[in-house]
């Protein structure tokens, strides 16, 4: 019944049309993200470090991540894996062997944690689009997220988007950057820039235009 329907991303896009709506009453429309104090911390990025915020889920791809953080240290690569989130999966399952959970937190805390975080990855295997990404992108980390995830992420750019559900790719995606700083700043320097350079003004202007 609706005469105009928003998405937040393509994902979602090619989702709805796959309900049968007509993608002519379809706009995507990028939300924006309010609380613009992540653009100025300090950041002193702790090498290997990598960060999850989001629901501690299946649909969040949290088993991916505790994968990932295991097949790494098989390969001799010790890094950080932490996980921020609401609880809604027992994490004393073996699947999510690997990472430190540190449940929800206030969001000064959770300002700290990204402070020293060098690389953020949400492995969802569906999402509309999360706000922690940008949330990351605007402390200066890259990021790595799925296909299945609304993002403003630009693949190889700011950061990576990879198909849901390979853990193997993404183990990779993770060293590639951990590895190489010059790359690892030279996404997390694109990050923030990407996210500044989105004002409220372009919020108005691209509604107006969905809209209309």
């Amino acid at each position: 019944l609706a005469n105009r329907i928003l998405v937040p991303s393509e994902y979602i896009f090619k989702e709805v049309i796959k309900k049968g709506l007509s993608r002519k009453k379809i706009n995507i429309f990028t939300p924006y993200m309010p609380i613009r104090d992540f653009l100025k911390i300090q950041t002193y990025p702790k090498k290997g470090r990598i960060l999850f915020v989001g629901q501690i889920s299946i649909m969040k791809g949290i088993h991916y991540f505790a994968e990932v953080c295991r097949i790494l240290k098989r390969k001799n690569f010790h890094y950080e894996f932490i996980a921020a989130g609401k609880f809604f999966i027992d994490i004393k399952n073996p699947l999510l062997n690997g990472p430190r959970y540190l449940g929800h937190l206030p969001r000064q805390d959770l300002m700290k944690v990204y402070s020293t975080s060098d690389l953020f990855v949400l492995p969802s295997l569906s999402d509309s689009f999360p706000i922690a990404p940008i949330e990351a992108m605007s402390c200066g980390i890259p990021v790595i997220l799925t296909t299945s995830c609304g993002s403003i992420v630009e693949d190889g750019k700011n950061g990576y988007l990879i198909k849901p559900g390979d853990s193997n790719i993404l183990a990779n995606k993770i060293i590639e950057i951990v590895e190489n700083r010059s790359l690892r700043n030279k996404l997390g320097d694109n990050a923030r820039l990407k996210v500044q350079d989105y004002k409220i003004s372009d919020f108005y202007k691209n509604l107006d235009k969905a809209l209309n």
